[in-house]
């Protein structure tokens, strides 16, 4: 029966107490009730103990050696390379065994030597639950970095003359042990009797070759001379010469036990005031019964065993009774437990299968709903390489046209390695661990521990990892990438394990992996989400190789886990004349796509064709540099961005963009045009942004903004309408990136001055010069959903205002920009509003991908006293069509939206077709 906070566990006292296992470490308190006195009287400065002594061997002796019931410990060199972990699997395990590392010739315990220290105690235990410890000079306890040995050691084997006091102080519960040195071959009573630093717990002998009568004798001694004796008063022995005794309690027993060394040869010994039997232990051994032992005439000290001496030899209350309090652990203690069970989990498994499956998704403009990859995924890991089937590759739930085998036309865009990850043994001290407290995970106690990267320069993670509290297995954890320099500014992934335990040893596997990224381009960031989840785990398949084989030689995609990240793994040209596959000499950093569509706008007299041509480049003439160009007859832009330079954190950003012709910007109130007010127009835009990250998931983004836009009067436009003035405009916007999960949003600010102003329109005043400079501001919330492989969702709040805002400056609802479904491109103007969009998507089949739209628009004019709405709802179908194209057919339908004639309810379709080159 145990209760929290202390186990009281009755143990019988005549059995060998063997070296504990290290979880065993705790406080104990012996309670025996007895009724006769214990004097104080002078004694040594430790007691008598052979059951302290443990006989150190080394490892070339450790198989003959014979120790009987006497604990041992393997002495291992710090530099030793021998496998001290499959030489321990050949002890029985009943066997008391520890290991003591000895780095008494390593010097001062600098990073390489540390990290040794704790590789081997690591390996140590993850072949057996075992004692381990560090045998130390007395000059290098005085140093540091033994604190960084804490959690990987159960004790420290200490010379007679150490400073343990200072030790206890910097190292609370560490065990002590004494390194015992002999100047000459010691005699049993010898060992027994050597002199320990204060709280030692055990004595480490070395075994002198050929000395196993010093081992039998011991383990004689070991039931007679436990540990915890206290000095006795009331019984005296007396020899028949001079001789010096000293006399104690054994606290298991009850007996006597007293420490005789003659001056002369004694031949007799008897006991006051009285016993029933006497036995001498050492270089004598003689038995008797009644207070009196005749001995062979002896000058050799030995142990006398004193029973009876209370007048019976009842042993009531002579069973302690320990009563154990269980210690916490400190985080460094968890932290190597968890390395030592993941050691194991190695050592076990030799191989390892992961089915799943993977879904990424994340917006692109243009589309009408997320973008969503997914694949069936197989992960192969053994013998030191890991690589990854991806089969059933779909893009937006479509299948589309691919070479069997081909590498997909797509670069692979990753966030850097991690130097150093967490939980792990490192050369040097990357991480801080903090313990945060328990939690139940699935079911199952676990601590939470916290990790930061102590050096801000290095690439690290920083978060919080749930470790079984038993089995000391990862069962969660959550970390977030810092100090990145790509493409990939932000990198938080979330695995949940699935704990199991096959053949005795405990393992976890990854369930779910999901992982949220930021993407920062020139211009704007992108929000990706990804869900890896794992349905089954095969450990040690017999048919492991072959099903490599088989995948290597299918038409899915492979990928390998380099030093460098994943890369492809081509098709050969003849599979035949050798191994099917291949690395990908390079990775693609470019992709091009291919736009052409038309726009149905009830607005719009004829269809709105359009075209273009798209390029991204993520990794411009290998500098790291992001380039993207479009092309679309009458309007291009081209921006790009740096890789960051200042501190590593901020990079140079640009943009610029024009239209070759001028186009009409279109008067509209209450949703109706009004075309005696319509205008030409002819806009160029040029901004040079800093863009820096100041946390992990939040960046900021300030630019410079240059525009001006060429007014002239279309052929609608009234004879009394005055032209707004062509003139440049400078601003500057100051944008708030942040992610958490799947949640993303944006916070921004934008303040313009047009460089001249004058009057404008049909009723032209001296208020409108006041708009010669506005203010802009808003932000923007966005989630993304992913339900299933097949399902996925994405939502968007955005609300936004401003100060002395014109038609020129104000927000409008488009059909590219700012859209809101089903109704017609700015059709309506605001100055203050939030829109709410969403879409949810749904494959049926692996040919058709369906989405659905719910929009709602709730704004305000700068004529109108209150805010309006404007529902808008609307769906869209894709599928592939011939020659690699993706095809999306749009539809929506705005209630309140007004047509050219009048009429309330709009629609509005878009027919888009997509090609990736």
């Amino acid at each position: 029966m145990s209760f929290s906070p202390y186990n009281i566990l009755m143990r019988d006292w005549q059995r060998l107490q063997p070296i504990a296992s290290y979880h065993g470490r705790s406080l104990r308190a012996f309670v025996i009730a007895i009724t006769i006195p214990v004097a104080a009287a002078a004694q040594e400065a430790a007691p008598p103990c052979a059951a302290c002594v443990v006989f150190a061997i080394a490892p070339p002796e450790f198989q003959m050696a014979g120790t009987g019931d006497v604990p041992v410990a393997l002495v291992v060199p710090a530099e030793a390379t021998d496998d001290v972990a499959a030489l321990l699997s050949t002890v029985p395990q009943g066997r008391a065994v520890a290991v003591v590392l000895d780095a008494r010739t390593v010097g001062p315990l600098a990073d390489e030597s540390r990290y040794r220290l704790r590789t081997l105690a690591t390996a140590v235990r993850a072949a057996r639950d075992t004692l381990v410890g560090v045998e130390l000079l007395s000059s290098q306890i005085r140093e540091a970095s033994i604190d960084a040995l804490a959690g990987y050691i159960d004790f420290l084997v200490l010379p007679a003359d150490a400073d343990s006091a200072a030790v206890s102080t910097r190292l609370p519960g560490m065990s002590l042990w004494t390194d015992a040195v002999f100047p000459e071959p010691p005699s049993a009573l010898d060992v027994v009797t050597r002199a320990r630093i204060p709280h030692s717990e055990h004595l480490l002998v070395h075994v002198p070759a050929g000395r196993r009568d010093l081992v039998s004798a011991i383990g004689a001694m070991r039931d007679v001379l436990p540990t915890g004796l206290t000095p006795l008063a009331d019984v005296r022995v007396m020899c028949d010469a001079a001789c010096d005794r000293t006399v104690f309690l054994n606290p298991q027993t009850l007996d006597a036990v007293a420490i005789v060394r003659p001056h002369a040869a004694i031949t007799r010994v008897t006991v006051a005031p009285r016993a029933t039997a006497l036995a001498t232990f050492g270089d004598v051994q003689v038995r008797a019964i009644g207070a009196r032992l005749d001995l062979p005439a002896t000058v050799a000290p030995f142990v006398l065993q004193i029973r009876g001496w209370r007048g019976t030899t009842n042993e009531a209350f002579a069973t302690g009774m320990e009563v154990t309090g269980a210690r916490e652990l400190t985080v460094d203690e968890i932290v190597a437990r968890h390395q030592i069970a993941r050691a194991r989990q190695e050592r076990a498994v030799r191989t390892l299968i992961s089915t799943g499956s993977t879904v990424l998704t994340f917006q692109v403009p243009g589309f009408p709903g997320p973008l969503t990859v997914t694949a069936r995924t197989t992960v192969f890991a053994g013998f030191g390489q890991t690589e990854i089937e991806e089969d059933q590759i779909r893009v937006d739930g479509l299948d589309l046209p691919r070479a069997a085998g081909a590498v997909p036309k797509l670069p692979l865009i990753e966030p850097e390695r991690v130097s150093a990850p967490p939980l792990t043994i490192m050369l040097t001290e990357a991480y801080a661990y903090a313990l945060r407290g328990r939690e139940r995970v699935n079911g199952r106690d676990a601590y939470l521990v916290s990790f930061t990267p102590r050096a801000s320069q290095q690439t690290l993670f920083d978060g919080r990892a749930w470790i079984d509290a038993r089995s000391f297995v990862l069962l969660r954890t959550d970390a977030t990438q810092t100090r990145l320099r790509g493409p990939i500014a932000s990198s938080r992934e979330v695995d949940e394990y699935r704990a199991t335990v096959r053949a005795g040893v405990a393992m976890s596997f990854v369930q779910r992996a999901e992982t949220f990224q930021a993407y920062v381009g020139p211009t704007a960031s992108t929000p990706i989400h990804r869900i890896v989840t794992f349905d089954e785990c095969e450990v040690d398949a017999a048919d492991y190789a072959s099903r490599l084989d088989e995948a290597h030689r299918s038409d899915a995609v492979m990928l390998r886990d380099t030093l460098q990240g994943y890369r492809f793994l081509a098709r050969q040209p003849d599979a035949a004349s050798g191994e099917p596959r291949r690395l990908a000499s390079s990775s693609r950093d470019h992709v091009a796509t291919a736009v052409v569509g038309s726009l149905f706008d009830p607005n719009i007299s004829v269809p709105l064709v359009f075209a273009g041509v798209s390029y991204v480049d993520f990794n411009l003439f290998r500098t790291g540099t992001q380039l993207n160009a479009f092309f679309g007859g009458t309007y291009g832009r081209l921006s790009w961005a740096t890789r960051p330079f200042v501190r590593n954190r901020w990079r140079l950003a640009g943009d610029a963009s024009g239209v070759a012709v001028f186009y009409n910007d279109r008067a509209f109130r209450t949703g109706v045009e009004h075309y005696d007010e319509n205008i030409r127009q002819r806009p160029t835009q040029l901004s040079l942004a800093m863009v820096g990250t100041i946390a992990p998931a939040v960046r900021l983004r300030a630019a410079y903004e240059l525009g001006y836009t060429r007014y002239a009067r279309a052929e609608t436009t009234a004879v009394d309408f005055l032209v707004p003035a062509s003139t440049p405009e400078h601003g500057a916007r100051f944008a708030l990136e942040a992610e958490h999960g799947p949640w993303n949003a944006i916070a921004w600010f934008s303040a313009a001055r047009r460089k001249e102003w004058r009057r404008w329109g049909l009723a032209p005043s001296t208020t409108q010069l006041e708009a010669r400079t506005f203010e802009r501001y808003g932000a923007t919330f966005a989630r993304s959903i992913v339900w299933s492989p097949r399902a996925v969702a994405h939502v968007e709040m955005a609300w936004m205002t401003g100060r002395r805002l014109d038609r020129f400056s104000e927000f409008a609802l488009g059909s590219f920009d700012n859209p809101l479904r089903g109704y017609p491109s700015v059709s309506i103007r605001y100055d203050t509003g939030a829109v709410v969009r969403s879409v949810a998507t749904w494959t049926p089949t692996a040919r058709v991908r369906l989405d659905g739209f719910g929009d709602l628009g709730v704004v305000r004019g700068p004529d109108d006293r209150r805010s309006r709405s404007y529902p808008g709802l609307g769906a869209a179908v894709e599928a592939p069509a011939p020659f690699g194209w993706l095809l999306a057919a749009e539809w929506g339908y705005g209630p309140r939206g007004v047509n050219a004639d009048g009429t309330i309810g709009t629609h509005v379709v878009r027919i888009v077709g997509y090609k990736m080159f």
